[in-house]
Order: C-alpha cells, then sequence, then structure tokens
C-alpha cells in the first residue's frame, strides 16, 4: 500500500515538470553513477524531470551491472523509459564472434524494450583517437559501412534500429575529398540503419547541423542535443533553427548530453533540462 502511494506522488510530482519529452545520454553523469550508484543517479534524473534515457552501461550482458530485465524494473520504479542505447564493438579478425556479441546485445535491447541501439565509434582499428601514420582510407569506409549495415539488418529482424553517432573526427578528416561523415550518409544503408547526429560535434567539425537535416531528411529520427557544457550555457549554439530543421525532416526524441561542466554535472544536467523545458522552440 505504502509503496504504491509513494509511486503515485512521485508520479503526480513529475507531471509539471515533464510537459516534453526531453531525454538524457547517461553518459552525463558517469562520475555520479560510479561515486553514487546507478539508482540514486536515475532517482535524481526523474526528479529533475527527464523522460527518456540513453544508455552507456552496456557491458558483458549487464546493464550498469545488472542484468537487463533487473535494470528495466529500476528504470519503470522511477518512470523512466529507456529508448536507445551506445553500446561499441570494433571489427576484430574474428567476424563471427563480433556478430554474436551484436546478436545478444540486440537481444538484450529488444527485451528492454529499447528502440535504438546507437554504435558510439567508428569500428576501424586505427580510429579514437585516429592515428596520422596510418589514414583512414575508401576500404576502411566501405569496410566499416559494411560492418554497420549487417549489424543494422540484424537489429531490424529484432525490432531494434540501428545506428552510428558521430564526433568532430568525422567531420575533420576527409577520404577522397569528401568527409567521414558524408560517405557514411551516403554508404550506410537507409533501409537498415540510421545516424543520431551530435549537433554539437558537427558544428566542432566546421559544419552547419542544419544543413545536413535539411538535406538528408529522415535520416536522423535521433540527436544529440550538446553545447560545450551545459545546454544553452555557453550562447554559442542558436538551437532553435536546429530544432525546426530536426523536427520538420522527422526527429522522434533527442538527448541532452553534457561532457564538461561549470558547475556539478548534477547541476549542469539540471540547467539543461531547465534550459530546454522552457524555450518554444522545443516541443
Amino acid at each position: 500500500m505504502f509503496l504504491g502511494l509513494l509511486a503515485f506522488i512521485l508520479s503526480t510530482s513529475l507531471d509539471s515538470k515533464r510537459d516534453k519529452e526531453i531525454g538524457l545520454q547517461l553518459w552525463s553523469l558517469k562520475d555520479d553513477v560510479k561515486s553514487q550508484g546507478i539508482e540514486k543517479v536515475l532517482e535524481e534524473v526523474a526528479k529533475m524531470g527527464y523522460s527518456n534515457l540513453e544508455l552507456a552501461g552496456y557491458r558483458k550482458g549487464l546493464v550498469y551491472g545488472m542484468e537487463p530485465m533487473d535494470f528495466k524494473k529500476l528504470t519503470d520504479k522511477y518512470d523512466l523509459g529507456i529508448t536507445s542505447s551506445h553500446v561499441a564493438r570494433k571489427m576484430s579478425d574474428n567476424p563471427e564472434a563480433d556478430m554474436a556479441f551484436w546478436k545478444k546485445a540486440i537481444q538484450d535491447h529488444a527485451d528492454m524494450g529499447v528502440k535504438y541501439l546507437i554504435m558510439p565509434i567508428m569500428p576501424l582499428k586505427n580510429s579514437y583517437p585516429y592515428k596520422e601514420e596510418q589514414p583512414v582510407t575508401m576500404e576502411d569506409i566501405n569496410k566499416s559501412c559494411d560492418y554497420f549495415n549487417e549489424i543494422g539488418k540484424m537489429a531490424k529482424a529484432k525490432g531494434v534500429i540501428f545506428g552510428f553517432h558521430n564526433h568532430g573526427h568525422e567531420h575533420r578528416i576527409e577520404v577522397e575529398g569528401k568527409p567521414i561523415f558524408d560517405w557514411l550518409l551516403e554508404k550506410m544503408d537507409p533501409e537498415n540503419t540510421v545516424i543520431e547526429m551530435d549537433v554539437y560535434w558537427v558544428k566542432d567539425g566546421g559544419y552547419n547541423p542544419v544543413d545536413y537535416l535539411k538535406s538528408h531528411a529522415g535520416r536522423f529520427p535521433i540527436l544529440h542535443i550538446k553545447d560545450k557544457r551545459a545546454v544553452g550555457e555557453s550562447g554559442e549554439t542558436d538551437f532553435g533553427p536546429i530544432f525546426k530543421a530536426a523536427y520538420k525532416q522527422g526527429m522522434v526524441g533527442y538527448y541532452v548530453e553534457v561532457e564538461e561542466y561549470k558547475g556539478t554535472p548534477m547541476e549542469d544536467v539540471q540547467f539543461s533540462f531547465d534550459y530546454l523545458n522552457k524555450a518554444k522552440y522545443v516541443k
């Protein structure tokens, strides 16, 4: 009886903050997860008003050290949806092992009801950091896209959508006169894969995210809304045109990500929520 009442009070108190479906990439609070534990972080995120989560804690078949469905029960407790997850595995010399990893990762996320499974790095052996003495070639691009497309087919069969998340490198590094990011847009199969655009990294790489949203409509169903620090704190990014173009091309969700902080991570994640919650251009 008491637990039911507590859940009702918690969900009711959140309603006034949750007029907008604002998501959070949990990587933003990675240090708090380590120091306070994942449940305490989820409790605080729910109090802030966030509705959806993008995970960054899938390791060895566990989600933040928990069995996937146990973690799902925990997010349900705080009325937080898990709509996306970052998972990474570079190409190895054992393709069968690579695909076995993805088969399990896809199934685990499908079981939790996660819609998007996003790889946040390129699968190239010489990437992150990219090595100047071993430049990226067109063969690397083709192998990477073949890898992504194969995972995408596997994911689609389980009702999960696979995609790639960019950083500044994919815009600054060119292969045969074209940024890596542009090659990905050309060679990743739009029937089986998507791209989660990080608007900050596009800008940091020397390009305008609005231009990509307009020229490749439909390829970006989810976005990372990111700034130099907390979203809106720097005043360096005009998010209005980005949201307008993103909605027009078919954005269904977005996630705040904060990686550098002016205050504490919790304070800056709260600042980001409040900024977007007050913005008239955010639905």
